[in-house]
């Protein structure tokens, strides 16, 4: 839990849910000078801030020389931002909503709002333009995309979306009493049904051709158990809401031992034990694993991993791996020794972060080159790449076509050979045809995790079934003509990247250990004595060379990918990647959310992975309000207009007060912002920042401004089941830029609506406070 502590001139520490100490110290006149982070070993990592004569804070001195300065407006809207060097503009209109970001690099993202603030125009570098036509409630009834392409809207009485036409294809949805989708049907008559208990869960997913999934809750909201198919998966949790253990219908078993850090011990599907250290922060330092070996890693004062090696009884270390790091955060170097092989691997940046350089044992410089739109049109593998807007049109001597829904639809490779995809009704792929004539099918469940996948193999047929924990693979069963295999895996609760798999084939039951990157990536496989079993080596973008005697069929790759071998692809949780093209084959679901290019890879993939095709995710822990490069959502679907009273840690200033009065103490300085720090998690299915102290949120954004102190944390089991709840702004679903404000916890009378910056609030809504 969040807990603090007060001295005499305020705030004197934070301890935050993950472990961490957040040390304050005060000026003279009370105000905050500095914030350290304290390590384990007592070292700091400390932002020092400057202020203006209003006490604003306008500048940051960071650990490792690093520098951020901006110049406010009178309401505290940042217009100049530098950081180390690097300057950013932006520029608002007479009612503060934003209107033009001018970046590093010169390029400018704009955006045309009507009377409401509502946004009719969005352009983004590149000549990438957004328009959206408005009904007088103000919801979008049309959208026209770069590409020219139309999407309509048909929208019901309460502004809810029915009907969604996109170049003919019509999607229709059903809303219930809540808000909540009940029925979806595509354009091809298929129809997607969900079921939801009175509390708003799901309890049941059926489409016509997917699988169907079944969940059932424990009393405390916790998800207590799975059906897919034939398959079940039961979970049980402490009262706290940790997951204690797993049960599958096929005899698989994993338990839990949590400790005040975290996770402590856990018992495998082999019966192994496997026991962990962890630091002040509840980052595992150590995993001692069955038959004697240890993984070791080591973090910097600032919190970067600079190295993880395996210890092995009787052997010199191995699979030692050193990471180096700028004072901006970006990783300059690697440094990998393996039995007798070394490898030195360095790295360049632009000074928008983006990966433009990468040489080997000081061999020559490798270049990556991208445009304003952020597509990468020339790589050392490939050469040159042309794009039609933010589309792959070729790919060195590989020409790319796209269907009318911009999804990749065929490749003619330089041989003249062919690779064709197809797919379902629901925007999967279902289908591919290979340059080598074999036919691959895809099966997924209803909620759109693959579930089945059918391949042509020289001597018969390959058939995967898949099992998922969530959206993490739980099982994989391989069936040839040559036997069955069974692989059970088992995922680190904190981190959610691969721990472990109990492999079972031919009679023989083996255990394996996973070493992962910085990223997450799956590197290598070894077994209890140490001896590697697979070994992954990368290219930036994720191209794998496999060495050892489970090469192919080992197929996690970059975080939150399951690779499927027949085809080369990788299966995020929403989309598929084709790490031979370095992008994905269909646009971002998340639409203007996704950010400038909807197809790209992070463009820093030295450090940023996209685990489930949605945002990218890489380290991050302390963070500045004006440093934030994406919005915060709300994480509850309504709040009280006060503040709690009892049992918070907030100071006088803002207990028990009501939202309105501490966000005007807020814009007029009365407030510290590090006296209300907003801690945020980033949600599993949407990749969003989502707030854990709603309210908190709602002052900020109620003053029009992000907040000074943002803490990235791990949320409990009780705040991710707050996002199941349905939002009680018509046509919205959590997380939300908006959150309704309400008498009280049994009453769901709206007294109004708070919106974070840039959002008008919902039409056919009142503001709140109420003007």
């Amino acid at each position: 839990r969040f807990e603090r502590v007060w001295g005499p001139d305020g705030v004197r520490e934070d301890r935050t849910p993950d472990g961490r100490r957040l040390r304050y110290q005060h000026d003279a006149t009370g105000r905050v000078e500095a914030v350290d982070e304290i390590a384990a070993d007592g070292e700091v990592r400390t932002h020092r801030y400057q202020r203006d004569a209003e006490g604003r804070v306008v500048g940051v001195d960071g650990p490792g020389g690093t520098r951020l300065r901006y110049t406010l407006l009178p309401e505290g809207q940042p217009t100049l931002i530098e950081q180390d060097g690097r300057k950013a503009q932006r520029r608002y209109d007479a009612g503060g909503a934003l209107i033009e970001h001018v970046d590093p690099l010169g390029r400018a993202a704009r955006v045309t709002v009507d009377l409401h603030r509502q946004p009719t125009e969005v352009s983004l570098p590149g000549g990438l333009r957004w328009r959206f036509t408005r009904d007088r409630l103000g919801h979008v009834t049309r959208m026209e995309a770069p590409d020219g392409s139309i999407t309509r809207y048909t929208r019901d009485a309460v502004g809810r979306p029915v009907a969604e036409d996109r170049a003919g294809e019509v999607v229709k949805r059903r809303f219930d009493a809540c808000g909540q989708v009940t029925r979806l049907k595509d354009a091809a008559g298929g129809e997607l049904r969900l079921s939801y208990d009175a509390l708003g869960r799901l309890v049941r997913a059926e489409a016509d051709d997917d699988a169907p999934v079944e969940r059932r809750y424990d009393p405390d909201g916790n998800l207590a158990a799975e059906v897919q198919g034939e398959a079940v998966l039961r979970w049980r949790y402490d009262a706290l809401g940790h997951a204690l253990g797993r049960r599958t219908s096929w005899g698989g078993r994993v338990d839990y031992l949590w400790g005040a850090a975290g996770v402590d011990s856990l018992v495998d599907p082999a019966g192994e034990t496997h026991r962990f250290d962890r630091d002040v922060r509840g980052r595992r330092v150590a995993w001692e694993r069955p038959g004697g070996g240890v993984e070791r890693d080591v973090f910097s004062p600032g919190g970067h991993l600079e190295r993880t090696w395996l210890e092995i009884p009787g052997q010199p270390a191995a699979a030692d791996r050193r990471l180096f790091w700028s004072p901006e955060g970006t990783i300059t170097g690697l440094h990998e020794a393996e039995d007798d092989r070394s490898t030195r691997h360095e790295y360049r940046y632009d000074g928008l972060g983006r990966l433009v350089g990468e040489r080997r044992n000081d061999g020559p410089w490798r270049p990556y080159v991208h445009d304003d739109r952020d597509n990468l049109v020339d790589d050392p593998a490939q050469g040159s790449r042309t794009f039609d807007g933010v589309r792959l049109v070729q790919a060195g001597e590989d020409v790319v076509r796209h269907d009318r829904r911009a999804r990749r639809e065929a490749v003619t490779h330089g041989d003249g050979t062919r690779t064709t995809w197809w797919y379902d009704r629901r925007g999967r792929l279902a289908r591919v045809h290979t340059r080598d004539d074999r036919i691959v099918h895809h099966r997924y469940d209803a909620l759109g995790r693959r579930v089945e996948t059918v391949a042509e193999v020289a001597g018969g047929v390959r058939r995967e079934a898949l099992v998922w924990d969530g959206d993490q693979l739980a099982r994989r069963v391989v069936t040839t003509a040559a036997g069955q295999r069974e692989e059970e895996y088992v995922y680190d609760p904190q981190r959610q990247l691969p721990l472990l798999r109990v492999v079972r084939a031919g009679g023989e039951v083996t255990s394996q250990y996973y070493q992962v990157d910085q990223r997450g990536a799956a590197i290598r496989l070894t077994d209890a004595a140490g001896q590697q079993l697979w070994r992954g080596r990368y290219e930036p973008y994720g191209g794998c060379a496999e060495e050892g005697p489970e090469a192919g069929e080992q197929p996690l790759r970059l975080a939150g990918q399951v690779e499927d071998a027949a085809t080369g692809l990788c299966h995020h949780r929403h989309r598929v990647y084709d790490p031979d093209r370095r992008s994905f084959l269909t646009a971002d679901p998340l639409g203007l959310d996704a950010g400038l290019n909807p197809f790209a890879f992070p463009s820093d993939p030295v450090q940023f992975a996209d685990p489930l095709g949605l945002a990218r995710c890489g380290q991050g822990e302390l963070m500045l309000g004006s440093e934030l490069t994406e919005p915060i959502y709300f994480g509850q679907a309504r709040i009280a207009g006060r503040f709690a009273d009892i049992g918070s840690p907030a100071p006088d200033s803002i207990r028990g007060r009501p939202i309105e009065a501490v966000a005007a103490d807020l814009r007029a300085g009365r407030i510290a912002g590090e006296d209300l720090p907003v801690q945020v998690f980033r949600d599993p299915t949407t990749g969003r920042l989502t707030a854990i102290n709603n309210r908190g949120l709602a002052a900020w954004s109620l003053a029009g401004r992000n907040p000074d102190l943002v803490i990235l944390t791990t949320p409990t089991a009780a705040e991710t089941n707050r996002l199941r709840e349905p939002s009680l702004v018509r046509g919205d679903s959590l997380p939300s830029p908006h959150t309704a404000v309400t008498p009280g916890k049994n009453d769901t009378s709206i007294i109004g609506i708070v919106s974070t910056p840039g959002n008008a609030t919902p039409p056919g809504y009142p503001a709140y406070p109420s003007e």
